[in-house]
């Protein structure tokens, strides 16, 4: 009998390690990240008959994590929906993806890049319901002409690992989503931007290869789908934009104390060439509305986050380009670390978001053309792109 109730004890003693040695690596390991769905109304007036219905906000989340997410805001309720991905797609396993970088709507459908998982994926943009998807390695920006998707790719999985691997585009069709094409590029290709004369542009980053940076567009035929040359500019080209006067403003990544933005243009022979001199401009993030250019400037720390960093616009016209700071009346001190700044073409108002400390939720500030602070709300880890949805015809 003692020797049975010894045994007991041992056995006892044995599954009390087990557990606790189990909550130890339970609790020591990082849970992995599923919000769940919420929607609030924002205090504001809705508008039933707006042309732009309301917009999407791509969440990136941690590198890594499969932490990303999309909200979305309707302007004709007044109510902000966060994971609306996860609510509307509740099969969708594991939820959207791994380190979102970009978002587009075109012909009513939602375009999401993810990073982290390699791929596309494809939405209904009045249902947020899942199409489908394109697998590209590394995709970074995705573009659009009127049969054709394309996407930036770094071409492999270990491009960090891998710095002089060149990149490429890869074409898809955008009704049956299959790859139709694929060319090469420079090194980390990241914007692109379709032009007049099936032309397109793309800039070749070269981020992983400091400090020899890239400093390149690729001036892509689009009939052929072949690389007709190089234009050269500063090093790390990185966002680009046209204005309604047919200039390509390019800007450079403001990393080291470097950062400009350069304009080109177009000849009627198709050849590129510099129509002004560089403008000294260190710019996080441009875009352009009604022939203004609105623009984060500042620089990126060494770990890659916005850094001394204020908002302006200038007028996209004449040889001198003046920046002037953007009216922001309230809220200006709560921005931490601004990721995007765009503007509603139909309301004139801008939109900012916030990363924060990029590990918990950023936040969205929206204000009014003259500056006030309309409304602010909380978005999903590291908001990063905006994409609005205009009102569905036929």
């Amino acid at each position: 009998m003692m020797w049975q109730a010894g045994r007991r004890a041992h056995y006892w003693c044995v599954w009390l390690g087990i557990v606790c040695f189990s909550a130890l690596a339970v609790g020591c390991r990082k849970e992995e990240y599923y919000p769940r769905a919420t929607h609030e109304r924002i205090s504001i007036e809705p508008v039933p008959d707006a042309e732009i219905v309301g917009f999407y906000l791509l969440n990136s989340g941690g590198k890594g994590d499969n932490e990303a997410t999309l909200d979305y805001f309707d302007y004709t309720t007044s109510t902000y929906y966060r994971n609306v991905y996860a609510e509307r797609n509740p099969d969708a396993v594991p939820e959207l993806g791994d380190n979102g970088v970009d978002v587009q709507v075109w012909k009513g459908r939602l375009y999401v890049v993810l990073n982290g998982s390699h791929r596309v994926e494809v939405l209904d943009a009045y249902t947020t319901h899942r199409l489908g998807s394109v697998a590209v390695n590394d995709c970074r920006r995705v573009a659009f002409d009127s049969t054709s998707g394309y996407v930036t790719s770094y071409h492999k999985r270990s491009a960090q690992q891998d710095p002089r691997q060149l990149g490429g585009v890869v074409r898809f069709d955008l009704q049956s989503l299959a790859i139709t094409g694929g060319i090469t590029v420079g090194y980390q290709p990241e914007d692109m931007l379709v032009l007049k004369k099936s032309t397109m542009l793309v800039t070749n980053s070269g981020v992983y290869n400091a400090p020899d940076y890239d400093d390149r567009l690729s001036v892509i035929d689009l009939e052929n789908f072949t690389q007709r040359g190089y234009v050269h500019v500063g090093q790390m080209p990185w966002e680009l934009a046209e204005d309604t006067r047919g200039n390509v403003w390019v800007s450079t990544r403001p990393v080291g104390g470097r950062g400009q933005i350069y304009k080109i243009r177009q000849d009627d022979e198709g050849a590129f060439m510099q129509s002004s001199s560089p403008i000294g401009f260190k710019c996080l993030s441009m875009v352009p509305y009604n022939g203004t250019l609105y623009a984060i400037g500042g620089e990126l720390s060494p770990g890659g986050r916005p850094t001394n960093f204020a908002f302006w616009k200038a007028p996209m016209r004449g040889l001198v380009v003046d920046f002037s700071p953007i009216a922001m009346k309230q809220g200006r001190n709560e921005i931490e670390s601004p990721t995007s700044l765009v503007v509603n073409p139909e309301t004139r108002e801008y939109l900012v978001t916030d990363a924060r400390n990029y590990t918990s939720s950023g936040m969205l500030y929206c204000y009014s053309a003259s500056g006030n602070l309309l409304w602010r709300v909380r978005t999903g880890i590291i908001p990063r792109k905006v994409a609005f949805v205009w009102r569905k015809r036929g």
